[in-house]
């Protein structure tokens, strides 16, 4: 069936979206992977804690189909480039950044971490003035990403290079 997918973004201090993008698509019963792509004008970017800190907007998604709303999802996110050159200097928004991190285990049950304790162990790592934490060999909950990007905080495995990719294959020598 055919559908509109609609992506708004909003400011905090908004009472109207601030961008609109959407598209049509051919939706099957299922999942479906579906990207709404288009330009933003002068986004207020995310930044690190230090770096300019972290703005996020309300990303409100919507499947429309013959008019009607048949899905609707609420998010907070933030618009950032992240890049990590051949000489493993990151980048964040075109800048150059020094990544103060470490690895990070919320807890033995990982099931246990909850927004609270996800918050409060994200606050000690920016005590500490870390601006990076990187979770040990597991995928954690969506409570310390959350924390992670509401306070400031890159996660180093979202990128290719830390996640076990890299954007061209090493060459051999020898």
């Amino acid at each position: 069936m055919w559908a509109t997918l609609r992506a708004t973004l909003t400011a905090p201090d908004s009472t109207e979206a601030d961008y609109e993008l959407w598209t049509e698509t051919w939706l099957t019963p299922g999942v479906n992977d579906v990207r709404v792509h288009g330009p933003l004008a002068a986004p207020r970017l995310w930044w690190t804690w230090d770096q300019g800190g972290p703005f996020r907007y309300t990303l409100t998604t919507t499947v429309e189909i013959d008019g009607t709303v048949h899905a609707t999802d609420e998010r907070a996110v933030g618009v950032r480039s992240i890049e990590v050159g051949d000489d493993w200097v990151w980048h964040l928004n075109g800048r150059p950044v020094f990544i103060r991190g470490m690895n990070y285990i919320g807890h033995q049950w990982l099931s246990a971490l909850d927004d609270e304790l996800a918050t409060v162990d994200v606050g000690l790592a920016t005590g500490a003035n870390l601006n990076a934490l990187r979770v040990h060999a597991h995928v954690s909950s969506p409570a310390f990403y959350d924390a992670c990007d509401a306070a400031g905080v890159l996660d180093p495995a979202r990128t290719s290079r830390c996640s076990g990719g890299t954007p061209t294959p090493p060459k051999r020598t020898g």
